[in-house]
């Protein structure tokens, strides 16, 4: 009786449970993420055109923040940038290209808050205040805009 009652409870999980067994886990159809690209013009930043000061990421923040200034006599609707992040050592830690979407106006100065790449939040800016209690590591970052966007306006 018991041996009936082990063979039926095993064809009972084969025939329940044959859907999982047949079931695709992997994702279908992934396609790569797109290049992001600025809206409008794009022009190159030559040096002055854009500066960026006042980057901020303590530790355990999931945000770095900056302040961009734009000194163009033009609108800037988004600024593309190299944020290269180096440990105390010198040695390159991580590096990315970011595009900042932003309304800034001639000769004005935005604060920009990006999502950290520091997901395990173990890292802090070397300027930052140290944490007093919890350890962390600290690291530079030297940030270059690459290029910006621009309103144009249409000439009468």
């Amino acid at each position: 009786m018991a041996r009936i009652l082990v063979v039926l409870t095993v064809i009972a999980a084969l025939v329940c449970g044959g859907d999982a067994w047949a079931r695709r886990t992997t994702r279908s159809k992934l396609k790569t993420p797109e290049v992001q690209s600025l809206p409008g013009a794009e022009i190159p930043v030559r040096t002055g055109m854009i500066t960026v000061q006042g980057y901020d990421k303590p530790l355990r923040s999931r945000y770095e923040t900056m302040f961009v200034t734009n000194h163009t006599d033009s609108t800037v609707t988004a600024v593309r940038m190299r944020l290269q992040y180096i440990s105390m050592d010198g040695d390159t830690i991580h590096e990315a290209v970011r595009v900042v979407k932003c309304q800034m106006p001639p000769k004005a100065t935005r604060r920009i808050t990006l999502s950290s790449w520091d997901k395990q939040l173990t890292l802090y800016y070397h300027l930052t205040a140290k944490p007093s209690r919890l350890k962390g590591t600290p690291y530079k970052i030297n940030i270059v805009p690459q290029e910006m966007s621009i309103t144009t306006t249409p000439t009468p």
